[in-house]
């Protein structure tokens, strides 16, 4: 077999050979390439040298961890550690089962090290990609991805001290760890290959590859699971031998079997994963809000201490200047004009300034204690919503006496609100109100509506609508410009200034003062995005015709413009041909109608996306990856004319930049904040301090359904579906308990409930229940009250919403994305549970870690804040959470249940009666007979119970629901039994006589009665 060392090359690997019938690289001095790269002149004089030969991979820029264990059970465990240290990988290979080698990306210096059955290959080791194993005789596998398809930049990354975590427990060994019970009861035959107990081994091994396929839930994986399990299992057992039915041989379908059951209880069955969002150390809430304040009040010192010596720099450069100037002009002859009196010629000054400038502000800084003048002070505080990082913030601002601040919040009635609050606290404040605010019957402006066009056009609405002057001297002033509410209150205004996000982007309202200081609280990320799309027709014939190819050829939009000459200059070089002269074609004292239609013939001629798609791609030209913030819509959808029709379009993305210079400090309090991404608006000295409060409340958690839209809907959105009514069946069950109940849920949800129209209040009463919907809820404190919060469903994104948010959040990135193409991947995500144990499900999650950043802050994050609105860091009494959900999210669960448990639904709980069952009594019988005699209201039958034992998938004792590890196994008799004795499990805490309590739980005398210790599952 041939294989192309260069689209490893390409792929940012570097390539060795490796010669038939070895797995050694012969290359004298092979180990440079851990460093470098090969050259295209020494590969093609190894495939000279090394005909037909293999090629391996020379460890440095990626880490192997080599499982060498032939033991299937050991190989196993060592493997399922690797996941929870590492976290998955797409790269796996294979080549004689169950060794196996994970891939990784290297952060850092690795060293490579061995322990036993494990090999870290680092810098100095290779391993071999592509040969024939010269054990088996076949090619090495890669189970999912391979580095002929998978760039080295989307390879996750480990560092020294994940390996250490890893290698350390068989280190301390001195053999791999192992538990081995759920393979207890299989028999190894002489040649070393299971000869009994198959049945289970098969469970086994299916389950296993379920997992490293992240088990998935669609029936589109079943064939490659089966295929995959089958042929491990061809290595692993005797297939010479029948069935137990002894008619009957093992075959690929047997497999296919028991793939398809793994897949279609994936759904149902939690898996065995570390916590999405690992633990932190948990403050109480005074030792939090002591922690908060000391941040809030060292970083608004060292606000106020850096304006001042940023004033001072300032005072001393003038001063020098004022000197100079009398210097000059009395060595000078006086001039006859006196207004220039004052003017240093500009060559001198800035002469002076560059001269002058540095020393005074070397002075300042060591006066003042500041280390850096061109850099304000920038610090984001992440602590969970209720901590009180307002209140602290309203708390110290009076403190800094002169101090202008303008404070961000996501709304206008939050700005109204939080200015309140300000004067009460006796600080002067006002809340600037948006030009469309009290329309359409009291605007603040009353040409709000050419305000809207104007701003979505990009233009500065104030020259454009207010007052501005033209080339000829000419001032034009709207008719209400005098007495423009919205100007008014612009005047006089005090130093705090409460305003909406949106201000961040657009130019400061006229007549404001420059902030020495920005707040920004609550999460402004999905406001800081533009997008915008025109048919590719518009853009300048050369470029078009470029794109047409493109379009035509399937070609990537930047290789066809590369292809065609164009440059990153020739690129710009045509954006300023097109010249869209749009300030002037708008004059303030035209009425709102004719500005409306000068607006909407700018606005439909499409120059200035026109422009904006030619900046964006010279920005990203230089970059060695395609474009992120341009892309070509293939058959898009578009209204003309009120017809829906598709045409190719192009769309541009984009990231506002913030109206700040970088001596401004900034403030951000958020409970969702995120540092990286903050950091591309705000740069890269950004700080970041994490304040993790206890939460005082109890948390249940659905396990059992996602419970999205359509879950809850029905596909035509207008049908209450079972899942909903099991839902309000919830939320009914705790208001009748005397609860006071908050709902949180998606709004087309909360209008199918209540029957409002779209046009909804913040609020509503349902049966007793307040309830609301996501995206309605951030700053609000008036649930804080309430007894009980349920979160029901979750919000989750389009992927090609999401995408878009990368985007243009990640457009200037020189990484590379990964887009979802559609649809988002399957994967593993736990739940950090109060025991420790791990625990989690298959959720949706974006193949671009970045992507992910953005769906959590949209969907998880949410559901934390709604959670969050009972203010539970502060509560005195504990308090109840209910997730209606199975999405795991940055919170401790309490307790993990199904929909239907939650809802008493006992006749559709299946497994999850077992859980009930042996919670209730401390112990489980393991027959139907006696299951049934024992918890009559949970099997109403025999053939029930012994129909729900059958399904659990195992000859073991490890049963799938989670057992307490103290609990031991049995087997017993009644008295007058015929046949094999029975098997129980039973709590010894609980029941130190056994034997009389199972006697009384059966109604029935028990003898013969033998215990051992159970081995539970490890959850």
């Amino acid at each position: 077999m041939t294989y192309d060392p260069y689209r490893l090359l390409d792929n940012g690997y570097s390539p060795i050979p490796i010669p038939t019938g070895t797995k050694a690289c012969l290359v004298k001095g092979w180990s440079r390439f851990c460093d470098i790269f090969p050259t295209e002149d020494e590969i093609e004089e190894w495939k000279r040298r090394w005909p037909g030969c293999g090629w391996g991979i020379a460890c440095g820029r990626i880490v192997a961890i080599d499982i060498d264990e032939l033991d299937p059970i050991k190989a196993a465990e060592v493997h399922r550690h690797a996941l929870k240290i590492f976290g998955p990988t797409d790269l796996m290979r294979v080549g004689k089962w169950p060794k196996r080698a994970l891939i990784y990306q290297a952060e850092g210096d690795i060293a490579s090290t061995s322990v036993p059955a494990i090999d870290i290959l680092a810098r100095g080791k290779q391993f071999v990609a592509f040969h024939i194993h010269p054990a088996t005789k076949k090619p090495y596998r890669w189970v999912f991805e391979s580095p002929l398809d998978v760039d080295i930049s989307q390879v996750p990354k480990v560092t020294q001290e994940q390996i250490n975590t890893f290698i350390a427990p068989y280190r301390l060994r001195n053999a791999p760890a192992t538990s081995s019970g759920e393979l207890q009861d299989i028999e190894w035959g002489e040649s070393g290959k299971a000869i009994d107990g198959r049945e289970a081994l098969l469970f086994k091994i299916v389950g296993e590859v379920s997992t490293e396929f992240g088990c998935p839930t669609s029936d589109q994986f079943i064939r490659s699971i089966a295929d995959e399990a089958w042929e491990r299992f061809e290595g692993l057992a005797d297939l010479t031998r029948t069935k137990g039915d002894g008619r009957k041989l093992y075959d690929l379908s047997d497999a296919h079997s028991k793939a398809r059951w793994r897949v279609r209880n994936n759904k149902k069955e939690a898996i065995e994963v570390p916590p999405s969002f690992p633990a932190e150390t948990e403050l109480s809430a005074k030792d939090a809000s002591e922690a908060l304040m000391a941040s809030i009040q060292f970083f608004f010192q060292s606000a106020s201490q850096y304006s001042t010596a940023r004033r001072e720099v300032s005072k001393r450069m003038e001063e020098i200047l004022s000197k100079e100037r009398d210097k000059y002009w009395l060595d000078h002859v006086q001039p006859s004009d006196m207004t220039w009196w004052f003017d240093l010629p500009k060559d001198l000054e800035k002469s002076i300034t560059a001269k002058m400038k540095p020393v005074i502000q070397a002075n300042v800084k060591r006066e003042f204690d500041v280390d850096d003048l061109d850099h304000a002070p920038r610090l984001q505080i992440k602590a969970a919503a209720g901590l009180g990082k307002t209140t602290e913030v309203i708390r110290e601002l009076p403190k800094h006496k002169g101090l202008v601040c303008n404070y961000h919040v996501p709304s206008t009635e939050l700005a109204l609100e939080l200015a309140k609050k300000f004067r009460e606290a006796g600080v002067p404040a006002r809340a600037i109100l948006g030009r469309e605010n009290g329309a359409p019957d009291n605007p603040m402006c009353a040409k709000y509506l050419a305000a809207k066009k104007a701003s979505t056009l990009g233009l500065n609405v104030y020259k454009t609508l207010c007052r501005s002057g033209d080339n000829e001297g000419n001032i034009h002033e709207c008719k209400h410009f005098m007495n423009c509410r919205y100007l008014k209150q612009l005047h006089e205004v005090p130093n705090v200034r409460i305003m909406a996000h949106e201000y961040l982007f657009s130019p400061p309202p006229m007549r404001i003062k420059t902030p020495d200081i920005i707040v920004i609280d609550e999460n402004f990320t999905l406001r800081s995005t533009v997008s915008c799309s025109f048919s590719i027709d518009r853009l300048p014939s050369e470029v078009r015709d470029c794109v047409y190819q493109a379009t035509n050829d399937g070609l990537d939009l930047k290789t066809a413009l590369v292809n065609a000459g164009f440059t990153k200059r020739r690129l710009r070089e045509i954006a300023k041909t097109i010249d869209p002269n749009i300030e002037h074609d708008v004059l303030p004292s035209m009425p709102e109608e004719m500005a409306i239609s000068r607006l909407n013939s700018i606005a439909e001629s499409e120059q200035q996306k026109v422009v904006k798609f030619l900046e964006c791609a010279a920005d990203e030209f230089d970059f060695d990856r395609g474009f992120h913030g341009v892309n070509i819509e293939k058959d898009a959808q578009v209204q003309i004319a009120g017809k829906t029709e598709r045409q190719h379009r192009v769309a541009v993305y984009w990231r506002r930049k913030p109206n700040c210079s970088n001596t401004t400090p900034i403030l951000i309090i958020d409970a969702d904040a995120d540092v990286e991404i903050n950091k591309r608006f705000f740069g890269f000295w950004l700080k970041a301090e994490r304040i993790t409060a206890r939460r005082n409340c109890h948390v249940i958690q659905c396990r059992s359904s996602r419970m999205s839209k359509i879950a809850l809907t029905g596909m035509d959105g207008k049908g209450k579906t079972p899942s909903l009514n099991k839902a309000l069946k919830i939320i009914e069950a705790e208001v009748s308990q005397g609860h006071k109940v908050l709902v949180v849920t998606n709004k087309p949800v909360r209008e199918l409930i209540t029957g409002e129209s779209a046009s909804l209040q913040r609020s509503s009463n349902w049966n007793g229940a307040t309830i609301t919907h996501f995206g309605a809820i951030r700053g609000c404190d008036e649930w804080k009250d309430y007894d009980t919060v349920i979160v029901l469903g979750r919000e989750q994104s389009p992927p090609h919403s999401t995408d878009e948010v990368c985007r243009a959040l990640w457009a200037d990135d020189p990484r590379p994305l990964r887009f979802s193409d559609g649809s988002y991947i399957e994967a593993p995500r736990g739940y950090r549970l109060a025991n420790r144990a791990h625990y989690g499900v298959t959720s949706h999650i974006h193949p671009d870690e970045r992507g992910q950043k953005i769906l959590e802050q949209i969907r998880e994050r949410e559901t934390v804040q709604a959670i969050d609105r009972l203010r539970l860091v502060h509560a005195t009494d504990k308090k109840k959470v209910i997730i209606l959900c199975s999405l795991p999210v940055d919170i401790t669960v309490n307790e993990l249940k199904s929909l239907d448990q939650l809802s008493g639904n006992i006749s559709r709980m299946g497994l999850e009666k077992f859980n009930i069952a042996i919670e209730r009594a401390g112990m489980l019988p393991l027959g139907g007979r006696d299951l049934k005699l024992a918890f009559p209201d949970l099997w109403s039958s025999v053939n029930a119970a012994s129909s729900s034992l059958e399904k659990i998938p195992t000859t073991s004792n490890n049963i799938l629901f989670d057992v307490p590890p103290h609990y031991r196994s049995a087997t017993y008799r009644r008295v007058g039994q015929r046949g094999k004795s029975s098997r129980v499990l039973f709590d010894p805490i609980r029941h130190p006589n056994p034997a009389e309590t199972l006697g009384k739980l059966l109604g029935e005398e028990v003898s013969e009665f033998v215990s051992k210790k159970y081995t539970p599952n490890n959850k």
